[in-house]
């Protein structure tokens, strides 16, 4: 969202960085004009479109960009813009390029992300045939140990919105993937990518395989018709929220000490808090599973695109970026994938060319110093960028990078 001072929000997007030193057009909804951006120089038209002149090198990819534009010398906030309608200035072909790196790098994601698992990944299309039974799959920041399917899953090209995913026909037997680990502990966040195709009684789309007891189970169990939720020691249900079936949805779910929730599709009228004290008791997410088990008959029917798994509760500010990504890109439709493929050049200012090493390293000093800190009361002021970097304001006695320490040690 971008927020202002004066001016109503924007809508969440994100930024297509294509080329550097490129000519893009940022379309706002205000007629400002004049916009200054990092370090290029911005004119606003009067149709709203405002034309940047960058001379960034940035890379060819799909990078969630924050920071502030600055609107007759006052800072207006953004966090994420949509750049489109790109004119390269160098004179090459867009097409030599624009799929030299698509998609997202672990370093786009918070620190605490411990597996992910994406079935769009460029390694799924180029291992299996639409249709295939899938026989392995990859957990992309390598934590994972054993990961086996069991059952048929069937592996679908593009299945919605040009990104691949796992079928899980589950209808009889149990399908489903599953893996080790010990880094996930015992209080995960999960934000899983699904399409739930019909009710199932004993239906499951997450969950932990270590135990003959349901834990860390997120499905239709006792749910009704168009809704998921939460499942007890007992199978009862813990909490439910309304999700249509047969439609594709990001769920967020957080399992505390105490309690937990669960969102579907960032909405905030789609939350649902529990209680777990006393409803299931396990040590740790030791051995994830997505879709069905053979514990107690428990399947899934139904789709899993991406499954990010993290190994602690992520804070506001890292929710929103990373339900950003997994909307725009499972619900809202954006072009770019989330795939971490990458072609062998791309293109530098000076005309050279770019191992895809120096892409993915690129884009990961790109992220780190356009990550803002935190800068929270009582010794943060505000948050702003001051064109390169982003800047705390501290309140009177404190002082640091993020305004967190007392002056004088006081």
């Amino acid at each position: 969202m971008i927020t202002t001072r004066s001016h109503p929000p924007l809508r969440l997007a994100r930024l297509f960085v294509l080329a550097c030193s490129a000519a893009f057009v940022l379309q706002v909804r205000a007629n400002y004009p004049v916009v200054r951006f990092r370090n290029g120089t911005v004119g606003v038209r009067s149709d709203g479109e405002v034309h940047v002149q960058s001379d960034e090198f940035l890379v060819n990819g799909h990078l969630r960009v924050s920071g502030s534009l600055y609107v007759n010398d006052t800072d207006v906030e953004v966090y994420d813009v949509r750049v489109t309608n790109v004119e390269n200035t160098l004179g090459i072909d867009p097409d030599s390029f624009t799929s030299c790196y698509s998609g997202a790098s672990a370093a786009n994601f918070p620190s605490a992300l411990t597996h992910w698992i994406d079935f769009s990944n460029s390694y799924y299309e180029d291992t299996f045939e639409s249709g295939a039974m899938m026989n392995s799959a990859v957990d992309i920041v390598n934590n994972a140990s054993g990961i086996e399917i069991f059952g048929d899953v069937e592996y679908m090209h593009g299945v919605h919105l040009g990104n691949g995913a796992a079928f899980f026909n589950d209808v009889n037997s149990a399908r489903g993937v599953r893996f080790g680990t010990t880094k996930l502990g015992k209080n995960p966040e999960i934000i899983i990518a699904y399409n739930q195709i019909g009710y199932m009684e004993k239906g499951v789309i997450l969950g932990d395989y270590s135990t003959d007891d349901p834990s860390y189970q997120f499905g239709t169990r006792g749910t009704g018709n168009n809704k998921v939720g939460m499942s007890a020691d007992n199978n009862a249900n813990m909490g439910t929220v309304e999700a249509d079936f047969d439609m594709w949805h990001v769920a967020d779910v957080y399992y505390g000490n105490t309690d937990g929730f669960l969102n579907i599709d960032n909405d905030p009228s789609l939350n649902k808090s529990f209680s777990i004290s006393g409803r299931y008791d396990v040590d740790a997410m030791s051995e994830p599973h997505i879709g069905g088990v053979n514990v107690d008959s428990e399947h899934m029917h139904g789709l899993v695109g991406e499954v990010l798994y993290f190994n602690q509760r992520l804070s506001p500010t890292e929710r929103e970026s990373v339900m950003a990504y997994m909307m725009e890109k499972w619900i809202d439709g954006s072009s770019a994938s989330g795939s971490t493929s990458q072609c062998s050049t791309t293109i530098n200012e000076d005309g050279s060319v770019n191992s895809p090493s120096t892409v993915v390293t690129a884009i990961a000093e790109s992220i780190r110093r356009l990550t803002p800190m935190a800068c929270e009361p009582p010794g943060g002021a505000r948050l702003y960028f001051n064109g390169d970097d982003f800047v705390c304001e501290c309140n009177e006695n404190y002082v640091g990078e993020s305004c967190t320490d007392l002056q004088d040690g006081r």
